[in-house]
């Protein structure tokens, strides 16, 4: 029985940091435009506020059309989702979205942390 255990501890430990090693790391990334009176309200500066709490990492800017634009990239959709769910369901600013048009794009090359862009 003694033989047993040490052999599946063994192999246990050596599959888990191998198949973990050999796991590419996929990010996942989403551009989402807002509509509504996202502008003037401190929708960037909530947004911005919002994603402290998360990890991701991306940009959010108003646009000359009066919608709000957002490239935001997580490791993971759930923690994508998270967020988002956050900004559009229980943020102060969250009331003043209209509609959202969301896309999936590649993912952000060169970004690090959230900022606001002019």
């Amino acid at each position: 029985m003694q033989g047993e255990t040490d052999g599946n501890s063994a192999k246990m430990v050596r599959l888990s940091p191998k198949t973990s090693a050999s796991l590419p790391r996929t990010m996942v990334a989403k551009r989402i435009v807002f509509a509504g009176k996202v502008q003037g309200v401190g929708f960037r500066y909530a947004t911005k506020e919002i994603a402290r709490s998360f990890d991701v990492c991306g940009w959010v800017k108003n646009m000359p059309d009066g919608t709000v634009e957002l490239q935001i990239m997580a490791e993971t959709d759930s923690e994508l989702e998270g967020f988002l769910n956050e900004l559009t369901e229980e943020s102060s600013v969250a009331h003043h979205i209209q509609s959202m048009h969301a896309q999936v794009i590649p993912p952000l090359e060169g970004v690090k942390g959230f900022r606001i862009e002019r």
